[in-house]
């Protein structure tokens, strides 16, 4: 529904009205003063009589000169007119109000909530915002809301173990495991985060942390932590410094430098991704074990 104006749109009445008839017909070729109407456009126009009594009407549909109009607008009175009375669009109250209210302006907000407005340069419609993705907002694609390369798009935080200790235990001889590039080592697990990329040209930024308690010394043993993918692919923190290891009880101080792995992963879908935190033991022959607690590990995706 809209409301529509012409400049100056006036005539006579070409034949009488009563105060209930709803076709108003004006002067020959004077119809063509008014606006053209479509389904759901209207305009108001001002019945004048030769008394100058006013009754202001809402035109709903035009045929050449014959007007449909709804009655008695805006707190008038419907009455009859005479052949020769006056028709005028002016400006009225309820066609300032109309032509300024969002639902006559916008498409029908029905069945619509939720969405955002768009247009293609012609013609404005809703869009769903859910069916963009980071890639668009950086590129620019959904122009009313781009953000940088390099924005943070979410993030993930997960700590452990607080007063309490894991113990790892090398096993013999373990190969490569989850991506890392080392045989040797044995793993825990300390943290787990699961996360849903927005894009796979998302970034996947990670920082952790490992706190270690007392271990056995070890003259070809070492420890460390990596942060996995999936299992599948790591970021890894090598096998140094800590190589070879003397022996750091709970009563002794200090305890072994915490160890800190920070790195990057590029999303490889928009599915849910695993993320784990996993400290190791590494031992070239022998028995070697490692104590650690105060682990934690932040997650964010960058766009």
């Amino acid at each position: 529904m809209s409301v529509k104006f012409s400049n100056n749109g006036h005539s006579t009445l070409a034949a009488s009205l009563t105060d209930s008839a709803t076709s108003i017909t004006v002067a020959s070729g004077h119809g063509a003063r008014f606006p053209s109407l479509s389904s759901g456009e209207y305009f108001y126009a001002t019945l004048i009589d030769a008394s100058n009594n006013l009754e202001i009407v809402k035109v709903t549909g035009r045929s050449s000169d014959v007007l449909t109009a709804t009655r008695a607008q805006e707190s008038t009175t419907a009455r009859a007119y005479a052949i020769g009375d006056r028709i005028e669009l002016r400006v009225t109250a309820a066609g300032i109000t109309d032509a300024t209210n969002i639902d006559n302006i916008v498409p029908s907000q029905s069945g619509n909530s939720g969405k955002f407005l768009k247009t293609d340069g012609t013609n404005v419609s809703f869009a769903i915002a859910g069916s963009t993705d980071a890639s668009d907002l950086s590129s620019g694609t959904l122009a009313s809301a781009r953000l940088p390369g390099g924005t943070v798009l979410q993030t993930i935080c997960s700590y452990g173990i607080q007063n309490a200790t894991t113990t790892i235990t090398g096993s013999t001889s373990p190969g490569a495991q989850y991506g890392a590039n080392r045989v040797g080592r044995t793993y825990g697990l300390a943290e787990t985060i699961n996360i849903t990329c927005r894009s796979t040209s998302s970034k996947i930024l990670c920082f952790a942390k490992v706190g270690w308690s007392s271990n056995a010394a070890h003259a070809t043993g070492a420890h460390g932590a990596i942060i996995t993918l999936n299992d599948t692919t790591s970021i890894d923190n090598s096998d140094y410094p800590w190589y070879s290891e003397a022996y750091v009880s709970y009563s002794a101080s200090p305890y072994w430098v915490s160890d800190t792995v920070t790195g990057s992963f590029t999303a490889p879908s928009t599915s849910q991704l695993t993320i784990r935190l996993r400290p190791y033991v590494y031992r070239e022959s022998g028995t070697k074990s490692m104590v650690y607690n105060y682990t934690n590990i932040i997650v964010q995706e960058v766009g």
